[in-house]
């Protein structure tokens, strides 16, 4: 039996920890609209389109989605699609006008349900033959095997007919639709009887078997089975009149079917429903939708019936804005999106619930629909974690039940379980009592792993039945050890957390953090060779790292792998636990929502909490990437990209958690993230997110120039380009390569020819913040700034560019340092430059381009790589005639004699050694006729060079991280922390002590600052502790002997 305890934080005071908090589970995943036209005209065969059928205006999807919504159940003919046979050939216009609506759909981020719309019948005829039936099914699914936002149901509404033939041709489209390659998207099974769910267990078919007799045998090796039903609320359940029956009949009739679901593990989506525009149908509907919020172990989603171009005054039509139900109802069901129909909390007795996860348990490494575990044990409770005093986190028990596999158990996990906490040497108390918090309610669902990798070969996942709770916005404040002690099945497992003991005296002003993604020692030193000029052997100049006063190293491990990713090592960097890869924030659990994994609180939420300073993140990346994200978002999955944008501005809103008052300074790229879904963008809830922070006083700007010119007195959101932002070689050394691209910020299409660097904006981002700063009482500043790309050059191979970003850094330090000077803040601020990960990464000698490009066999050209004494010196500053004043980059990007560098870990690819004048690279594609998850070396890229195959797995197409360990550099107030080698973790242990954010005390509500004195550093507490004020005569930098940066 499986445990794992799971931890992230809370944040805001701890007066309301007894506040009940808002379930993220109460949403329904899928709220959507049923669409109607190209069904109609039934028995007119082919017939004409505008006479007989009609396909849904496409606009009509942009105004549903705007308001919420994300499912589309799409009504079609199955002899209009496929004539004639069932095994028979597509109808190429009929399909042609079926993709051009599902492509729609999904292309703005919403699903896209393919339902034939034939009550298991095929020109009339009761279908049989579950081969052809088979046949059908697979032909439709090939042509949505790659949209993972197509959902398949098998078949509306299978009526009159033998439960057992319902079962069999459900198995049979189960079969086709994973036969197509079909084999992540959902399939929505129907059951006989109109699938009614009220009738579910009692109504019998031809052979005398009711849908609870038949379909819960059903198989899909992948997984993903949803069991639609369909509910209405009239006399009859037909839904043919405006009358329901009561306020109550809602969540009555759902009752048996979920009680089913539940029993069986199954999970149910109502899709077809609806009211009449009255009192009692309104209440009604909000009764049916609370009841599935109240039950989302097993009720995945609701889907209205019905909109469409055709149905006038039909009494239930939702089509925008004519439709009688359009008005009254788009709200209730907006509802069940948000959860506010929901109760607050409900608590789910055993048997446990079955929700098939779409996310990796904690133990896994990647957020596929299952996945292979690498870590297990029959009892693992989260040993050896550290906190900071005072910092909000969440708990998350799990206590898990495996179905099947090699650890198999009843199935059954024990919900009775109790979790003590107390300092080591102390009885526990139950956790509740101990953080002051009400018992939160029981949770349970599942998920599904492989085991190993001959399970994901066989496609044999084990299932695993959880019980959990969720123990909110929680904090340690006495430094020490606690014990964590979980009680099961009769056992105990303990774990001990150690609460640091920090100086609780803030010693710097500011914060300027530096992140080289993805940079390392090797790639420094080789960007040191390419930029600095040596003479017998030793360097005239230095990179602006290499002075630093500190020198440290970092090991960047994640929780379960020893290699981690960009999203998780971020978090580790600003939270100070590790957790799994792709996790932003939190401890990743095994639930399905991406959005109620246990929190932790960063170091910036902290320094906002505590201090009220300004804040800022300046990234070259997409700004929704990792990096950026991971101060603010607290998500399972870093590719929410939405939310993560809206967490900037208004932090976490699904939990109580630490007030946010939005950045103070945004500069990055990624505007898909933020422009109109009208042009494009893809944002959470449709929003146009320039709209909302231009709503919120934000200045929008849009280029360099305008940023240059910008007022550095309000809050500036800067986004210049779509995506990545250009490269700095593509800047400065080959800028045609910037035309072209259609990048431009705004969504027009044109071309983002005028970015800043790295440099640009950081400079202009501490101007900034100091500037508001100093206008609202002094209070300091903290900065984040990533040069995104040396990672993502590395990624692609591209080694030149990625030197060219590393440099950019380095150049952006010394300027930085340079203008803090000018203002007289450099020793107020800690400046930190360190990665958060690594590649495989060196240079292994030179290579002679000329000679290797007039070879004509590979083992020729590798005869131009020389290796130790003829190794030669760098050409790439000792010759070209290229200029940059008092920066410090390669006066030639193409010399003859290049650096002979290369990876590791690799994909199949060609190399030459000479840098990519056209672009960044693209070292390995797929190749038609092979699998589109299979890569091979790229044509097109490097065609003079010579192949070096692969040792990654052919599923890869660049490089990847690699475990070295990266830098730490450090100067200003507690740059002496940052020495040695030391765990990633410390690195936000060591910011929080130079901060002096350590609270061993809990402090009262109110304002910022837990001395509740605004000025922040000029109050001094008891026994010594508290704030500094910085002046002449103190300041906040001294050195001397044996001394740390305050003295003694």
């Amino acid at each position: 039996m499986h445990f794992i305890t799971l931890l992230a934080a809370a944040g805001t005071v701890a007066l309301s920890l007894a506040a009940p908090q808002k379930r993220a589970s109460s949403r329904l995943r899928f709220v959507g609209i049923n669409e109607s036209g190209p069904e109609f005209g039934d028995g007119k065969y082919p017939g004409t389109l505008g006479k007989d059928y009609t396909w849904p205006t496409l606009s009509t999807y942009d105004t549903y989605i705007a308001k919420g919504f994300n499912v589309f159940r799409i009504n079609f003919s199955m002899e209009r699609l496929i004539p004639n046979s069932l095994t028979g050939s597509l109808d190429s216009t009929y399909m042609a006008s079926l993709n051009e609506q599902v492509n729609y759909i999904t292309s703005r981020g919403a699903y896209a349900m393919v339902q034939p719309h034939n009550y298991g019948r095929y020109y009339g005829n009761i279908i049989t033959d579950a081969s052809a039936f088979k046949a059908w099914w697979q032909t439709v699914a090939a042509q949505f095997k790659s949209n993972n936002n197509v959902i398949f149901d098998t078949n509306n509404e299978y009526n009159t007919m033998a439960g057992a033939l319902v079962a069999t041709m459900n198995q049979a489209a189960i079969d086709g639709i994973r036969a197509a390659g079909a084999t992540t998207q959902i399939i929505n099974v129907e059951g006989n009887s109109w699938t009614g769910a009220w009738t579910w267990t009692t109504s019998k078919g031809t052979d005398g078997l009711t849908n609870a007799d038949t379909m819960g045998s059903l198989t899909d090796p992948s997984n993903n089975l949803v069991y639609q039903m369909h509910q209405y609320l009239d006399s009859d359940g037909s839904g043919t009149s405006t009358a329901c029956v009561s306020a109550t009949v809602g969540s009555e009739r759902l009752v048996a079917a979920t009680n089913w679901l539940r029993a069986n593990g199954k999970i149910g989506l109502i899709g077809e429903f609806a009211g009449g525009n009255n009192a009692q149908c309104q209440s009604a509907v909000k009764d049916m939708l609370a009841y599935m919020q109240a039950n989302t172990d097993v009720w995945q989603g609701a889907i209205w019936w019905a909109a469409g171009p055709w149905w006038a005054d039909y009494i239930y039509s939702i089509e925008p804005s004519t439709g009688v139900a359009y008005a009254p109802y788009v709200p209730i069901l907006q509802s069940a999106l948000s959860g506010s129909a929901a109760p607050t909390s409900t608590t789910t007795s055993s048997p446990p619930k079955t929700t098939t996860t779409t996310v990796a348990p904690t133990t896994t490494t990647t957020t596929t629909t299952s996945t292979v575990k690498t870590t297990s044990g029959p009892s693992t409770l989260l040993d050896a974690q550290d906190f900071l005093a005072g910092q909000f986190f969440d708990i998350r028990v799990e206590v898990h039940a495996p179905v099947n596999g090699s650890e198999a158990t009843n199935g059954v996990p024990d919900t009775n379980f109790a979790l003590t906490v107390g300092k080591v040497g102390e009885a526990g108390v139950p956790a509740a009592q101990f953080f002051g918090v009400d018992e939160p309610a029981l949770e349970a669902w599942n998920f599904t792993w492989f085991e190993d990798l001959f399970a994901q070969d066989a496609k044999t996942p084990s299932l695993v039945n959880v019980a959990a709770k969720a123990y909110r916005r929680v904090a340690l404040y006495e430094p020490g050890s606690y014990e964590a002690v979980l009680t099961y099945n009769g056992t105990n497992t303990t774990a001990v957390w150690d609460v640091r003991d920090l100086s609780e005296v803030r010693k710097t002003k500011n914060v300027l953090l530096f992140i080289g993604d993805g940079m390392t020692t090797n790639m420094i030193t080789a960007a040191r060779l390419i930029a600095h000029k040596q003479k017998n052997g030793r360097y005239l100049t230095k990179m602006a790292l290499d002075q630093f006063p500190a020198l440290g190293h970092q090991m960047t491990h994640s929780i379960d792998s020893f290699i981690t990713d960009s999203a998780n090592s971020a978090s580790a960097l600003y939270t100070g636990h590790k957790s799994s890869v792709n996790a932003l924030g939190v401890y990743a659990d095994s639930s399905k929502d991406p959005y109620d994994d246990p929190k932790v609180e960063s170091i910036m939420e902290i320094f906002y909490r505590l201090y009220g300073g300004k804040l800022g993140i300046v990234s070259t990346a997409f700004l929704a990437d990792a990096t950026p994200a991971a101060f603010t978002a607290k998500t399972r999955s870093r590719d929410e990209y939405g939310a993560v944008i809206d967490s900037f501005i208004h932090g976490i809103v699904n939990y109580t958690w630490t007030d946010w008052p939005g950045y103070d300074v945004v500069l990055g790229g990624g505007a898909e993230n933020f422009y109109s879904p009208s042009l494009g963008g893809v944002t959470y809830n449709n929003l146009d997110y320039y709209k909302v922070f231009a709503d919120a006083g934000y200045d929008l700007i849009y280029n360099n120039t305008a940023l240059q010119a910008a007022s550095s007195a309000v809050k500036t959101l800067g986004v210049f380009s779509v995506s990545n932002m250009a490269k700095w070689v593509d800047r400065n050394v080959f800028p045609d390569n910037l035309k072209a691209q259609k990048n431009d910020p705004t969504g027009t299409k044109g071309d983002a020819l005028d970015q800043p660097g790295l440099k640009q904006m950081t400079l202009k981002a501490i101007d900034i913040l100091e500037t508001r700063s100093k206008a609202d009482g002094d209070k300091g500043w903290f900065l984040m700034s990533e040069a995104a790309s040396i990672d993502k050059m590395m990624h692609v191979l591209d080694y030149d560019r990625a030197l060219g970003e590393l440099l950019e850094l380095d150049d952006t330090v010394k300027a930085s340092i340079e203008y803090l000077t000018k203002i007289g803040e450099l020793d107020n601020t800690l400046i930190i430059v360190t990665a958060d990960h690594g590649h495989g990464f060196d240079v292994f000698g030179n290579a002679d381009t000329q000679y290797l490009n007039a070879q004509t066999t590979d083992r020729n050209k590798r005869k131009a790589v020389g290796t130790y004494q003829n190794s030669g010196e760098s050409q790439y500053i000792n010759t070209g005639n290229l200029k940059y004043t008092d920066s410090f980059f390669p006066s030639n990007w193409d010399p003859r004699y290049t650096l002979a560098q290369g990876f590791g870990a690799n994909p199949d690819h060609r190399e030459n050694y000479q840098i990519h004048k056209g672009g960044p690279r693209l070292p390995a594609t797929n190749i038609t006729g092979f699998a589109a998850t299979n890569y091979f070396v790229n044509p097109k890229d490097n065609v003079n060079g010579f192949i070096v195959n692969g040792t990654l797995p052919p599923n890869a197409a660049q490089g990847v991280h690699s475990l070295t360990d990266v830098p730490v550099f450090a100067r200003g107030p507690c740059h002496e922390l940052f020495t040695g080698v030391y765990n990633s973790i410390d690195i936000f242990y060591h910011i929080a002590e130079c901060l002096g954010a350590s609270r061993s005390e809990q402090a009262e509500e109110g304002g910022h600052g837990d001395q509740g004195n605004g000025t922040n550093w000029q109050h001094h507490g008891k026994g010594g502790k508290g704030y500094h004020h910085y002046g002449p005569g103190n300041p906040t930098y001294k050195k001397g002997p044996g001394k740390g940066p305050w003295g003694n």
